[in-house]
């Protein structure tokens, strides 16, 4: 728990559920404001549902008090978002979320106005005007995983000339994407991914070509393309069979051992 976090947090003139949230919040922070908890042990703490949780942290994300990150495993997965608590300080004295007299004037609204919706953005310096445009800072993976950018305008351009429609692109993508770079870097992994698009492979074209099916035969798929050759199912031979007479001597037609004549020896009684 961060007491700088907390006593920001205090300071702030905020709707009461969306000052818990943010309470809760300063709780996890350390001096610099970051936390990750989960938004059910927020939900927990402050005896809201997740859902009222996840729309209280979009209003204060919305309004800048608070800038979200996305997190992600090893394996792809979601995990908790990574919370920046916009706390900056001026000496001794707050300088967010504190109304000033450089501010625009506030136009009062009716109880029916206020208690609607609650907002936060009329506590922010950046607060734009009511008649402007609002412009919503995206938190995108897509930003944070710049080097798949490559890696993905070449799978989604051989997707599109194969199926006709541009491929699914979300978070598990972008963090299967970043995985596929990091084992066949940067430099190979767009030819490798077209190329698998393009592969004929019968379980590849039964899954339309996932880029799942790609991040799990990353290697094979590179070595195919390096080699620019397709494997062919034979059946492998065991130790000791005997060569094929698929090719016989010259001057001699081909005969195979089922055509010959098995020959038994004779026994002759004395």
């Amino acid at each position: 728990m961060s007491i700088k976090c907390m006593v920001w947090a205090w300071g702030l003139d905020l709707p009461a559920p969306v000052k818990l949230v943010l309470l809760a919040l300063a709780d996890h922070a350390d001096d610099q404001g970051t936390c990750w908890p989960g938004i059910a042990g927020v939900a927990k703490k402050c005896n809201l549902s997740q859902r009222s949780v996840q729309r209280h942290v979009q209003d204060m994300t919305s309004c800048g008090l608070i800038r979200t990150e996305a997190r992600f495993r090893q394996d792809g997965s979601r995990t908790s978002n990574l919370y920046h608590l916009q706390v900056s300080w001026g000496g001794d004295k707050l300088t967010v979320g504190v109304v000033t007299e450089s501010h625009p004037p506030v136009t009062p609204m009716s109880p029916l106005e206020s208690s609607s919706k609650p907002s936060c953005r009329k506590h922010h310096p950046n607060h734009q005007n009511k008649d402007s445009p609002v412009v919503r800072k995206r938190t995108s993976v897509a930003s944070e995983s710049a080097p798949t950018t490559a890696t993905w305008e070449a799978y989604s351009q051989a997707y599109q000339g194969r199926y006709g429609t541009e491929p699914v692109r979300n978070q598990k993508v972008n963090g299967q994407l970043a995985h596929l770079v990091k084992r066949l870097g940067q430099d190979e992994s767009p030819a490798v991914a077209a190329f698998f698009v393009n592969h004929n492979g019968r379980f590849y074209v039964q899954g339309m070509h996932q880029v799942d099916l790609l991040l799990r035969d990353a290697e094979k798929l590179r070595t195919e393309w390096v080699t620019r050759q397709q494997p062919v199912n034979r059946q492998p031979r065991g130790p000791g069979a005997p060569p094929s007479s698929s090719n016989p001597a010259p001057g001699r037609p081909g005969i195979s051992n089922d055509a010959l004549p098995s020959v038994r020896p004779t026994v002759v009684r004395l």
